[in-house]
């Protein structure tokens, strides 16, 4: 395989992470959306916190997913060979809003 080629496998390889992790994360903000709704309609105030708690870390998480996994920055982790360092780093980073929700 040529270098053009080797690129392209490694952007799609890339993608299909970042769609991978971040579909559970949109799904949990819109069911925590859907929640928040019907929480407030049906007068259950006291779980409001609990719930915005999980809306904004599902949030983050989705940013966090979204930035960590942009072609350009696996790229330049790629670029400096340290891909051990970035995977710790990326599994890391993710475990603070996961164990949030």
């Amino acid at each position: 395989m040529d270098k053009r080629a080797d690129q392209r496998t490694e952007r799609a390889l890339v993608a299909y992470v970042r769609q991978e992790l971040s579909a559970p994360a949109i799904a949990i903000m819109g069911y925590a959306e859907i929640m928040m709704e019907d929480v407030g309609q049906a007068g259950r105030e006291p779980f409001v916190a609990d719930l915005q708690r999980i809306l904004d870390a599902s949030r983050n998480l989705h940013r966090l997913i979204t930035s960590l996994l942009d072609p350009a920055v696996v790229q330049i982790a790629a670029a400096g060979k340290d891909l051990d360092e970035y995977r710790r780093h990326l599994r890391h980073d993710l475990r603070t809003p996961i164990n949030a929700i």
